[in-house]
C-alpha cells in the first residue's frame, strides 16, 4: 500500500500517536536529509539508538524505505519539499 493510500484511509495523525517525541525528531532529521552519524552527535545519544528509533518509528507507521519515509513526510507537512 502506498504512503498515500494509507494517509487517506487513516490519516498522519492515527500514526503518529503512535510515535515517540523522539522517533519523530528522528524521522523528520532524517527525512531532511540528516546522516544517522550527525543525529547522533548533535543529540548526544548513539548511532545504535538512532537507527533504532528510525526503524521502530518506521515500522510503526509502515514504512519500508527512505523514499517512503520521506513521501511520507512532505504528505503530512512534516518537512517541507525543497523548493
Amino acid at each position: 500500500m502506498s504512503v498515500r493510500n494509507l494517509l487517506e484511509t487513516a490519516g498522519p495523525q492515527q500514526f503518529e500517536q503512535r510515535l515517540s517525541k523522539r522517533e519523530m525528531e528522528v524521522l523528520r532529521l532524517c527525512a531532511s536529509g540528516v546522516s544517522i552519524v550527525e543525529i547522533a552527535r548533535i543529540s548526544n545519544r548513539s548511532t545504535k539508538t538512532i537507527s533504532a528509533q528510525k526503524s521502530v518509528a518506521m515500522r510503526k507507521l509502515g514504512l519500508e524505505n527512505d523514499h517512503d519515509l520521506f513521501q511520507y513526510a512532505v504528505t503530512t507537512g512534516l518537512i517541507s519539499p525543497a523548493g
